[in-house]
């Protein structure tokens, strides 16, 4: 079948497998109608037949399959990463570290690429934070962690409210509908997401007599 499969899809042609009087039985199968299978290779040099009713092999990992799941991914809607934040009362002090930090789990989404279903699996791969002070944005690939264990922190200089930014780079990757096997996607996907205002606030030092 692999075989096969792999012929029919460098040349173009077409062919029916599993009943043609070969005794071969195709593999990754899912019926479709009477009679009817659509089946999957997950060796990204094979191909997608339909049988009994020969078409022309689509291979999933071939450059035009693989073109049009990156124009699937970019289209699809994910979600923006979300922004914790430490103090997480609305309001932090100048000059003293404000904590940020995300969750870094993967979004799957299922899609249907020329009539395959599709399950594409985004991950976060970096985070660009804009603390909205004018200061450089953090670029980074940690999402960074709440108290105890904070690894991203910023510093504001001056009284001010500011908004925070958070633009996320996603990764993806896309395997067909029975498939263990996974296969990087080319290109990037980006979501942007905004905290609540963050008032700054300044402190004031005052002597007092103990008289």
């Amino acid at each position: 079948f692999a075989i096969r499969a792999r012929r029919a899809a460098e040349t173009g042609s077409s062919f029916t497998a599993g009943r043609d009087g070969s005794g071969e039985e195709p593999a990754h199968c899912i019926p479709i109608g009477l009679g009817q299978f659509r089946c999957y290779s997950t060796d990204p040099g094979t191909t997608q037949i339909v049988e009994p009713v020969p078409i022309v092999a689509v291979a999933p990992g071939s450059p035009d399959f693989a073109a049009a799941v990156a124009t699937e991914f970019r289209e699809v809607q994910l979600s923006p990463s979300g922004i914790g934040m430490q103090p997480d009362r609305g309001w932090t002090l100048v000059n003293a570290d404000t904590i940020v930090y995300t969750d870094p789990a993967p979004q799957v989404h299922t899609v249907t690429v020329l009539g395959i279903p599709v399950t594409i699996r985004a991950t976060p791969a970096r985070f660009s934070w804009d603390f909205g002070d004018e200061s450089d944005p953090l670029v980074t690939t940690d999402p960074g962690a709440p108290w105890p264990h904070p690894t991203l922190t910023h510093n504001y200089r001056a009284a001010a409210t500011h908004t925070i930014t958070l633009t996320t780079t996603w990764a993806g990757e896309y395997r067909l509908s029975g498939s263990p096997d996974w296969f990087a996607i080319d290109g990037f996907a980006t979501t942007t997401g905004l905290a609540p205002p963050l008032e700054v606030r300044s402190t004031t030092s005052a002597l007092v007599s103990l008289q």
